[in-house]
């Protein structure tokens, strides 16, 4: 059995996993950068640009960064972020979202709705707190997915259903820690309430 199908049968049957122990660091992510991953990228039918480096403000930085307006499938708005991380969006969609929309719903993935990605600030914006994986394009926050029927699924209104959106919804979180270091969710915190944080930065959580 699959591992999606594994997943999608322990969903079926009692919900989402207990959190995952604290964070701990995770290994350097392994998609290369620069030309390669760019190479990787239009290869895969992204449609993107590539961003100057940039340095600050303050521990803020882009580098090796991409501006995309399409991953495999539409972008609800553009997204700047690293090359590595739009990689692992295009693993996450590919990998996981699509095939969990086809086995689930019956009706493909067809856009992507999103908070953005790189934005220089620190951890869940609070002044005193250490600086966000956002502040160095290494994060996405996953606000829904619309599928080809019309459907439209989000994290703040479907999380907690119990019927086949939140469902989908709870699985790709779970199948996402798969493809990224760290995922925050509704369970996380009410600073999570509506989207999924998936971020490829130094520590490893998975909180599906």
């Amino acid at each position: 059995m699959s591992r999606l199908a594994a997943s999608l049968a322990a969903a079926l049957l009692g919900g989402c996993a207990a959190a995952g122990p604290p964070p701990a660091p995770a290994p350097p992510a392994a998609t290369p950068a620069g030309p390669s991953c760019a190479g990787a990228l239009a290869r895969a039918g992204a449609v993107f640009e590539a961003l100057p480096d940039r340095t600050g403000p303050g521990d803020c930085s882009l580098r090796d960064a991409v501006r995309m307006t399409r991953s495999h499938v539409a972008l609800d708005q553009p997204l700047q972020v690293t090359c590595a991380t739009a990689e692992h969006l295009l693993r996450f969609e590919r990998d996981v979202v699509q095939p969990a929309a086809l086995r689930m719903l019956g009706t493909p993935l067809v856009r992507i709705r999103h908070f953005g990605g790189y934005a220089c600030r620190l951890r869940n914006g609070d002044p005193r707190g250490i600086r966000s994986e956002h502040a160095v394009g290494q994060a996405i926050d996953i606000a829904g997915f619309d599928l080809a029927d019309g459907t439209q699924i989000t994290v703040a209104r479907h999380w907690g259903d119990p019927g086949p959106r939140g469902i989908f919804l709870r699985l790709v979180a779970r199948e996402a820690c798969s493809v990224f270091h760290l995922v925050l969710t509704p369970r996380s915190d009410a600073l999570h309430r509506s989207h999924l944080h998936l971020d490829i930065g130094r520590w490893r959580r998975c909180d599906a």
